[in-house]
């Protein structure tokens, strides 16, 4: 559901839902060179100081377009047919390092996930506002990651910087501010600055995270958790993307064992919200991990999630730790020590392991079996002799009836 003042971009969500939703993130700054700029945090909005102005003091406020179903639009809806212009008030314009922070004045609005991480060749996604002519857009480009590029001044004037390089992207005027999705982590790795030319696919510069965080930092903000709307989004798209069963790696189930050790004196609620945290407080992503650990998820309410992933991977760690029976099958033994390794490995494996354990299960049950038909052919045979123990004794008393041995009888 949209928040308060929120408008959709039109978008199909079926193709790409994360890139759908990092549309939802961008607003359009009607700065002095109108541009895009995206949410960072609850109200607050990134984009470039170039695309605000370098001279716009603090405190200005600035109007904003949000993209709807008719294109874009400078109202929020306020309930009742009441309708205000979106407005954001200047934080922070940092011309040198070409980077501003606002907070929306109204609307409301999802936020991106932030994450610095970057290697030569990942793929890239911006998203921008361009407009040519009377054609305004909102469109985007992909391109590819080539180098953080450290820059200075001619003049030597100012401190050295750095700056994010990509090609095969078409930067195009209306795209500076926007935010730069890495399709490898699923997060945004900075803002879209400087084209190398507008008029063709030449790619451009980006700023990286830390002029992010250090423009936050500045205006006493912090970056907030996940939005759980951004992190059902991505768990939607590595779901289409890479398939169910491997909507979390091995390492990740690996982090999410590691995440429960936390100390015994935290109560249930504080270990799930540990567990939470990890995971970005989301449905989608908790659902697809008690999947992939054996749990029906869909017959699990969303109020439940965190206390039954909890209890999964709890006793998912006490299945691992657990210490190897006394067996005198070596078979028996074998097969179930490879389902602890498997599940102790750098990289567990819990499908592997289940396996195992399976078979471990089956071999005992089966030597359970032929014990059990052992005890009862000998259960038998004893009734069998119990009996004609009893005729013989019978018989004896009869020989002894016939001799008028009536003691002897008796």
């Amino acid at each position: 559901m949209a928040e308060e003042g929120e408008r959709q971009p039109m978008q199909n969500p079926a193709a790409d839902p994360l890139v759908a939703h990092l549309r939802r993130c961008c607003l359009r700054v009607m700065g002095e060179k109108p541009g895009c700029g995206f949410v960072v945090a609850p109200q607050l909005l990134i984009t470039c100081s170039h695309v605000v102005g370098p001279a716009t003091p603090v405190g200005a406020t600035l109007e904003l377009r949000a993209w709807g179903s008719g294109g874009v639009a400078d109202a929020a809806d306020r309930g009742e047919g009441s309708r205000l212009p979106l407005q954001a008030e200047v934080l922070a314009n940092e011309a040198t390092d070409d980077i501003a922070l606002l907070r929306l004045l109204n609307g409301g609005y999802p936020y991106v996930a932030l994450d610095g991480e970057v290697r030569l060749g990942d793929q890239l996604v911006a998203i921008g506002f361009p407009q040519e002519g009377q054609r305004l857009e909102l469109d985007q480009f992909t391109a590819e990651f080539e180098a953080e590029v450290p820059f200075a001044d001619v003049s030597g004037k100012g401190p050295a910087r750095v700056e994010l390089k990509f090609k095969g992207g078409q930067v195009r005027h209306g795209f500076s501010g926007g935010p730069l999705l890495n399709r490898r982590t699923w997060r945004v790795i900075g803002v879209v600055a400087v084209t190398r030319d507008a008029r063709s696919p030449m790619g451009g510069f980006a700023k990286p995270l830390s002029c992010i965080e250090a423009v936050l930092e500045a205006a006493g903000q912090t970056r907030p958790p996940l939005d759980p709307r951004w992190t059902d989004s991505e768990g939607q798209q590595r779901l289409l993307a890479e398939g169910a069963a491997q909507a979390f790696s091995p390492e990740q189930l690996l982090q999410l064992r590691q995440v429960l050790q936390v100390p015994d004196s935290l109560g249930l609620q504080e270990r799930i919200e540990a567990l939470s945290s990890h995971l970005g407080k989301e449905r989608f992503a908790i659902r697809l991990a008690l999947q992939q650990l054996g749990t029906a998820s869909e017959e699990i309410p969303d109020e439940q999630l965190g206390r039954r992933l909890l209890e999964s991977t709890q006793a998912f760690e006490r299945a691992g730790r657990s210490s190897l029976p006394d067996l005198e099958d070596p078979q028996i033994a074998q097969t179930f020590q490879r389902g602890q390794e498997a599940l102790l490995a750098e990289d567990p494996d819990p499908l592997a392991a289940d396996a195992a354990f399976e078979q471990a299960a089956e071999l005992a049950l089966a030597q359970a079996r032929q014990a059990k038909a052992l005890e009862a052919e000998a259960a038998a045979a004893r009734e069998r002799n119990q009996s004609v123990a009893a005729q013989a004794m019978a018989q004896r008393a009869q020989l002894a009836l016939a001799r008028f041995a009536y003691r002897q009888a008796a």
